[in-house]
């Protein structure tokens, strides 16, 4: 396996420009993927089987978090998490997964048909957004 490494050399203000450039891109690609997560959600919500409204209104986005504190990203990755649960915790996921079951309004997997229709285009929205 071959590997390839890049050292940065310069004066710590220039160094300090990089770091800030790398640190606001990484907040701007937090920020465009929670949007992309709500925009994901709203879909998901239209696909949800309503009964009560109560799962519909369970769905939910995080805000994003990775390597560090909040909206500060000293890591790598940046994570956003979207499901349903709340008042609607103990039945979201039998809702989601039973195939078998016919609903008058929405459908099955109401979010992993969501995030499989949207995988290839995923990071296309995101760098959009960032001006990539």
């Amino acid at each position: 396996m071959a590997t390839a490494g890049l050292t940065f050399t310069g004066s710590a203000a220039t160094m300090a420009k990089i770091t800030q450039a790398l640190d606001t891109k990484r907040r701007q690609a937090a920020a465009a993927l929670y949007q992309v997560g709500e925009e994901m959600m709203t879909e998901s919500k239209k696909r949800v089987p309503v009964d009560t409204g109560t799962l519909k209104g369970s769905g939910y986005v995080t805000n994003p978090s990775g390597g560090g504190t909040v909206g500060r990203f000293t890591g790598r990755d940046v994570v956003v998490t979207l499901g349903f649960g709340g008042a609607a915790e103990s039945y979201a996921i039998p809702v989601h997964e039973d195939l078998h079951v016919h609903h008058r309004t929405g459908q099955a997997l109401y979010l992993w048909s969501v995030l499989a229709e949207t995988q290839q285009t995923l990071l296309y929205r995101i760098a959009e957004r960032i001006q990539l």
